[in-house]
This record gives C-alpha cells, sequence and structure tokens, in this order.
C-alpha cells in the first residue's frame, strides 16, 4: 500500500467518524491504519536494502559529479586566467606595433636622408672627377705648351728647361 491509498483511507476515517461517530469502528481503523504504517515502514526498509548497493552508486556518482564541478571550475578559473593574459599579451603586441611603426618611420627618414647623402655624395664625387679630368687636361696641355717652348729655345741642358717649366708652374 503506498502513501496514496493512507490518505485515502484515512479520509473515508474521517468521513466516517463524521458520519457515525462509533468509537470502536475508529479504533478498529486506527489498528489497522498502524499495522499498514507497520507494513510500510518494513517494506521501505526492504527497499532501502535491495537498492542499497544503487543508492550507495548513486552518493559515488554524485560525489564523481561534484568532483567534475570542482574541476571545471578550477578550468574556468585557469581559462580566465589565460583570458586575462591574452588581453595583455594583446595590448603588450599593439604597444609594440606602435613602436615598430614609429621605428619604421624613422627608418624611411633615414634611408630618405641616406639616399640624398648618396646622391650628393655621387655629384660631389662627378664635380671632382669633372674638376680632376679638367685640371689634368690643362696640366697636360701647359706641359706640352712647356715642351714646345724648351724644343723653341733649344736648351742646351734639359734639366734647365725644366727648372724654368717648374717657376712658370
Amino acid at each position: 500500500m503506498n502513501f496514496f491509498n493512507l490518505v485515502n483511507k484515512l479520509t473515508l476515517l474521517f468521513m466516517n467518524y463524521a458520519s457515525h461517530k462509533d468509537e470502536d469502528f475508529l479504533r478498529n481503523e486506527i489498528e489497522k491504519l498502524k499495522k499498514t504504517n507497520k507494513r510500510l515502514k518494513i517494506e521501505n526498509k526492504k527497499l532501502i536494502q535491495e537498492h542499497f548497493d544503487d543508492i550507495i552508486d548513486l552518493k559515488k556518482v554524485n560525489n564523481e559529479i561534484q568532483k567534475l564541478n570542482n574541476m571545471i571550475v578550477i578550468e574556468e578559473e585557469k581559462f580566465l586566467n589565460i583570458s586575462e593574459k591574452n588581453e595583455s599579451l594583446k595590448e603588450s603586441i599593439k604597444k609594440v606595433k606602435v613602436e615598430f611603426e614609429l621605428l619604421e618611420k624613422e627608418y624611411n627618414k633615414n634611408e630618405l636622408s641616406i639616399r640624398k647623402l648618396f646622391k650628393n655624395y655621387n655629384f660631389q664625387q662627378n664635380v671632382y672627377k669633372d674638376v680632376t679630368e679638367r685640371n689634368i687636361d690643362e696640366l697636360l696641355c701647359f706641359v706640352n705648351i712647356q715642351k714646345e717652348r724648351c724644343k723653341k729655345r733649344d736648351y742646351a741642358d734639359k734639366n734647365e728647361c725644366i727648372i724654368n717649366f717648374e717657376e712658370d708652374f
């Protein structure tokens, strides 16, 4: 007999009490209910004994679930820590990118300056080359002129011609 049957019997008992008001009837019903209650307690104990292993297993499963829940909480905390570190790394990466961009701009400026210097150097080299070539040409021309003069004057000693050449130069 289950709990609902017991409630139904109690309801009937009170209804009979109200209608019959018979004490003996009520005592008999109370005794029946006590016996039923004892029997239900015994059945409950038997069910507990029969399913004791299942109850123990359920407790073990419940403990395992609790352990898993604790592990989940720990993993969530780790994930949050990793997320915070990730955010920190993202900020660091942004800072490094900004620094890199500044360095790249500085590099580009320096490269431009170096190119200008190199162009200026090439220009100076060309000017120097032109001036040097002109000076050499002029010098050769002057030497040739002096040689011609020496030939025309007919120096007896060529050393005297060279000395005069050095004085002219």
